[in-house]
């Protein structure tokens, strides 16, 4: 799921050590565990700050949606 934030923020010249700020939405609160298994192996240092939230997603496929706010300073 962080695959897809990493490639946008090697295009942009970042990595994910310039997130400050993420968003998770998840379909079921059950997913929560699993999120956090897969936040632990991608941000191995200091993570961004976090929010998780259930929605009711409009397909039935889409699980897991993250949001992403990252800075590059000068």
């Amino acid at each position: 799921m962080l695959e897809r934030i990493v490639t946008v923020l090697n295009e942009a010249g970042a990595t994910l050590d310039h997130m400050v700020k993420a968003t998770v939405f998840i379909k079921d609160n059950s997913y929560f565990g699993v999120v956090n298994q897969v936040w632990d192996e991608f941000f191995t240092g200091t993570p961004p700050a976090r929010s998780v939230i259930q929605v009711g997603f409009g397909h039935p496929d889409l699980l897991v949606e993250i949001e992403g706010i990252a800075v590059l300073s000068d």
